[in-house]
């Protein structure tokens, strides 16, 4: 997920939050393989853990579906303390009201209130990329767009798409579901991306014709997504803001001559290098009646701040999917907690490991290998306690450097219709299976894949198979030290890590 701290920019109906990597590289770049961790061994917590107490909740009780749909029930874990309330309160004195902002935003919150555009034939884009110096992909994901990076850009997201045709094909999997199945193609017509970067999930919502309003502080990376969004003729429902977002309002600075997206981070600290930039509360661009299918927040702990910005329209309760990464921080704590404060409606949780990726055209394709595996991570990952402590819990007790997970929080009636989607039905009953099965492991050189479990390490070869025995989502475990395994999803084969990864499993 490419961060841009606290972006600002307007790209139609999805509200998306997200900054440029950092990735912390200094001293650990012999590390980072492929957008997975694999961290020193002294950074790593040694720990074992039994395959009875790693099994994720699975679909709630009757009792419970029962109580939610009880006239005035209140979430648990969306009932925020008296505490939790002092962190995040806005003194009224501080807020502008939102029905009286100045006309200098009235455009986007009338923007923001749009009925879905209808679908259109495609703009003959092809004439115009003679005209562009840049290069222009035509995305594998469907429906299928062109999307401009730079030729010579060395970021992550503009190698990626240069090469592969797609970004982040695990997260692009999951939001092409929820903008046709989770929100339905003629409501729920907004989409905010805070922190665009080169424009990747803009492109990815306006492409199913959702209004856009996109945030984004650095005008490097932003061109990109101007471009990408007038070659496919969006700029009608689609809107970019070169600003950041905060509740103070105060401005941000950044570099705007730094190609690697890991340092176009914006800050408040001006530098011979740096361009300042205006940032904005979310409130006075978004109306708090609008209907948002999804926010993506990632913006290198400016998270918090931005909801903050937006604290009548989250408050609204009217966002059914948020994507953001949490990294175990106080930070990100800060974050999630502020938002599940803010919204009166409850979060379910997807823990979605970072490094999820797909061979070729195979997203395209329902039956293929990788879709099966994002599904399994899915279901794994399906967390009804959304707590940053629970979350916490489940991860190493002590986190690597850089290391995070991809945290959706969906509403209980967005999870519910997951849970009938063919893929995670699928994904259930191999689950279910595994419980009963007994699996049989090669020893050898493995790729190093994404986490499974989060990452949580074993003291025993036994014990991690074991584990890996009842998770589908586990296709393989890893060998740091004779006392020190990992679960592991991903490619059985094509890395030089040492391992043991699952062959032929039986019931028992």
């Amino acid at each position: 997920m490419v961060r841009t701290c606290c972006a600002i920019k307007v790209t139609a109906c999805i509200l998306i939050v997200g900054f440029s990597y950092n990735y912390l590289l200094a001293d650990f770049a012999p590390a980072y393989l492929g957008h997975v961790w694999a961290p020193p061994i002294a950074t790593r917590e040694m720990e074992q853990v039994e395959v009875a107490k790693v099994t994720l909740p699975g679909t709630p009780t009757k009792s419970e579906v029962e109580k939610v749909t009880q006239p005035g029930h209140v979430w648990p874990v969306a009932t925020p303390t008296e505490t939790d309330r002092e962190k995040v309160s806005v003194k009224s004195s501080d807020v502008e009201p939102s029905r009286n902002s100045s006309s200098e935003f009235q455009e986007f919150r009338d923007f923001s209130l749009h009925r879905c555009p209808k679908p259109s034939l495609q703009s003959n884009s092809g004439s115009r990329t003679r005209s562009i110096s840049d290069t222009v992909v035509v995305t594998l994901p469907k429906p299928h767009w062109h999307h401009v990076v730079a030729t010579h850009g060395d970021d992550h997201p503009t190698n990626a798409i240069r090469t592969e045709k797609i970004w982040e094909g695990g997260l692009t999997f999951l939001m092409t579901w929820a903008l046709e199945v989770g929100c339905g193609p003629e409501s729920d017509c907004l989409v905010l991306d805070i922190g665009m970067n080169i424009g990747w999930y803009t492109a990815l919502a306006a492409s199913f014709q959702k209004n856009v309003v996109a945030f984004e502080p650095n005008p490097a990376p932003l061109e990109f997504g101007k471009k990408t969004v007038d070659l496919n003729g969006w700029s009608s429902h689609v809107r970019i803001v070169n600003a950041g977002l905060s509740q103070d309002k105060a401005p941000f600075y950044v570099d705007a001559t730094l190609s690697k997206s890991g340092t176009r981070s914006a800050n408040r600290k001006a530098d011979a290098k740096s361009v300042k930039v205006p940032s904005h509360r979310l409130d006075d661009l978004i109306d708090p009646g609008a209907e948002i299918c999804f926010l993506k927040a990632d913006c290198q702990g400016c998270e918090g701040d931005a909801f903050l910005s937006g604290s009548q329209l989250l408050g609204a309760g009217n966002i059914k999917v948020v994507m953001l990464e949490f990294d175990h921080t106080d930070r990100a704590r800060h974050a999630l907690s502020t938002l599940q404060t803010l919204s009166p409606r409850p979060f379910h949780c997807l823990l979605i490991p970072v490094g999820l990726s797909f061979q070729g055209e195979q997203i395209n394709d329902p039956s293929s290998a990788s879709v099966q595996d994002l599904w399994d991570a899915v279901v794994a990952g399906v967390l009804e306690d959304c707590s940053a402590k629970k979350i916490d819990e489940l991860a190493p007790r002590k986190i690597p450097p850089g290391y995070y997970t991809d945290l959706w929080l969906v509403r209980p009636d967005v999870l519910a219709k997951l849970r009938t989607s063919d893929g995670f039905v699928a994904a259930e009953a191999r689950r279910k299976a595994a419980a009963k099965q007994s699996c049989s492991y090669r020893e050898g050189r493995t790729a190093v894949g994404h986490c499974d479990l989060l990452c949580l390490s074993f003291r025993s070869l036994r014990a991690a198979q074991l584990a890996c025995d009842a998770r589908p989502s586990c296709k393989k475990v890893l060998r740091w030290t004779e006392t020190m395994f990992e679960l592991r999803g991903g490619p059985k084969v094509g890395g030089q890590a040492k391992g043991y990864w699952k062959e032929g499993c039986h019931e028992e």
